[in-house]
């Protein structure tokens, strides 16, 4: 149902189903008991002369996880994240932006990454790149000994995480803070195994929230950071002075392959919605609101009266789509989503796709007439 008032367009909208992953979860699968603390972190300022307690509360959630792939004979023969390959993702025929190559002969090659233990009874998060084709996976636990075979429960390439699962009982998990509490600053520990060296641990700040633009991948919502990240990093633990995780190491900038201070990390409040819909779901669906929208920026703000440049304005409304179905037109202006006021064009992005398809949700428009 549409209203018309003050100006002002609600409208409840269906949402349809956007994309999901192609992997399946066994049926027989349990949701995992999550250790999570939300509670803020406490920003005293205090000279610090080590961290070790952090680092032994947090490295033993930790684990490198060796894949065994297959890979077309002319990318390169390491792999994954491992080895002299830094970050196949930014530099191979296959990165954003380089020319396709022809089909080439198969071999498998020997990758890996790093994952985290998130329950005790073995759900483990890590980077979609890190397993994606894996014929076989193994997970190496902290003490450099302990190892299993791991199956994936599922894989998501639009926001690059998966859930693998190993069957252990008595883990030690790590515990999940609330990244939408994370500024600019706040001291991070990178936790993973760089270049095959398990247990590998730097520090730095968080250098900025909400990163996006990258295109690198189609759900961006970085967590910047300077701490050093290398290829073997991937998949591994972003944790604050606390110990607790904020979020999965993903990928870094850099012209020469290795760390250049600009590395990247999946908010763990994200993780933990991609995980709960592989694991409940066995895929991830998300809404399509079917529009083209743009920033509104402060010169749009005056033509139409609006105080502020938060919102995003709709281009165009596919025919027949969600948006088209509820009365949205080109020319509104999207301020809210449901209760969250809209900061714009990225934040609307992902507020919409993670709504699961078939949910309404109601906007707030602003129209002018």
């Amino acid at each position: 149902m549409i209203k018309f008032g003050s100006g002002l367009l609600v409208g409840a909208i269906a949402w349809v189903l956007f994309s999901g992953s192609t992997s399946s979860v066994a049926e027989d699968i349990q949701s995992p008991e999550l250790d999570i603390d939300t509670a803020p972190l406490t920003r005293e300022i205090k000279i610090a002369t080590s961290f070790a307690t952090v680092v032994k509360k947090a490295s033993p959630s930790v684990v490198s996880i060796q894949v065994i792939q297959k890979t077309p004979m002319s990318q390169s023969p390491f792999g994954g994240d491992s080895g002299m390959d830094p970050f196949r993702r930014f530099f191979s025929p296959d990165a954003p932006g380089q020319p396709r190559s022809q089909q080439a002969p198969e071999r498998r090659v020997q990758g890996g990454g790093s994952g985290v233990i998130v329950s005790e009874d073995g759900f483990i998060l890590t980077n979609n790149h890190v397993i994606d084709g894996a014929e076989t996976i193994t997970v190496l636990l902290s003490d450099d000994q302990t190892k299993y075979e791991a199956e994936v429960l599922g894989g998501d390439k639009h926001s690059d995480l998966a859930v693998i699962k190993i069957k252990a009982d008595n883990l030690d998990p790590i515990t999940l803070s609330d990244s939408n509490q994370l500024e600019v600053g706040d001291l991070v520990l990178a936790m993973g195994s760089p270049f095959g060296l398990s247990q590998s641990v730097t520090m730095g700040i968080v250098s900025a929230t909400g990163r996006a633009g990258l295109q690198m991948m189609d759900i961006e919502n970085f967590i910047q950071t300077d701490a050093s990240i290398n290829p073997g990093n991937s998949g591994g633990a972003l944790v604050d002075a606390q110990g607790r995780l904020v979020g999965i190491n993903t990928l870094i900038v850099s012209r020469s392959g290795g760390n250049q201070g600009i590395g990247f990390a999946i908010p763990v409040n994200m993780a933990r919605r991609v995980m709960e819909q592989i694991v409940n779901f066995g895929d991830i669906k998300r809404g399509l609101l079917g529009i083209s929208m743009q920033e509104l920026t402060e010169s749009m703000a005056v033509q139409f009266g609006l105080e502020e440049t938060t919102g995003v304005l709709v281009s165009e409304a596919s025919i027949g789509g969600p948006a088209d179905k509820a009365g949205i037109e080109a020319g509104d202006v999207i301020l809210k989503f449901n209760d969250t006021k809209v900061r714009g064009l990225t934040h609307l992005k992902l507020l919409v796709v993670e709504t699961r398809p078939g949910v309404e949700v109601d906007m707030t428009i602003f129209r002018r007439g």
